[in-house]
């Protein structure tokens, strides 16, 4: 049985895992964390290649991490970055889309920043709607496996 077939049998409550299996997990969510830290900021969307493992693989070891903590805050924290993997899309290419209000240049009038945020908007759009359907799909993942 491969690691993937032991997590998912894992979330499913069909096996304990093994202490090296769970700290393979904590080592991939401790990478992602640190990704997440400087990662695409609401309104935007990355390449998936940012991410420091296989995006399934990042899934896979949170829902283990998931079922196996009981602590309130770290559930809520993994539920979080879970959901936030929306924000990696594969094919977006080496920058973000979207809107990113911490690059935003103020120099100008009110109307040319405005025209430059639609225009980025527009650009944008395949990308963030991907990205919210993938993410309500994540959200009902987790409410049907019970978290």
């Amino acid at each position: 049985m491969g690691i993937f077939e032991k997590v998912i049998d894992a979330v499913r409550g069909k096996l304990e895992k093994p202490e090296s299996d769970l700290g393979r997990c904590r080592e991939i969510v401790s990478a992602y964390s640190a990704i997440l830290e400087n990662g695409p900021v609401p309104g935007t969307v990355a390449d998936e290649r940012e991410l420091p493992y296989p995006k399934q693989t990042i899934r896979q070891a949170l829902l283990v991490l998931l079922k196996t903590t009981t602590d309130p805050q770290m559930r809520g924290n993994l539920k979080a970055g879970y959901v936030c993997l929306a924000d990696w899309q594969q094919g977006v290419g080496p920058h973000r889309v979207g809107f990113d209000i911490t690059k935003l240049d103020q120099t100008g009038d009110a109307l040319s920043i405005a025209t430059r945020i639609a225009a980025t908007e527009e650009s944008a759009k395949k990308w963030l709607a991907k990205a919210d359907i993938e993410q309500k799909s994540l959200v009902s993942e987790l409410r049907e496996m019970g978290f």
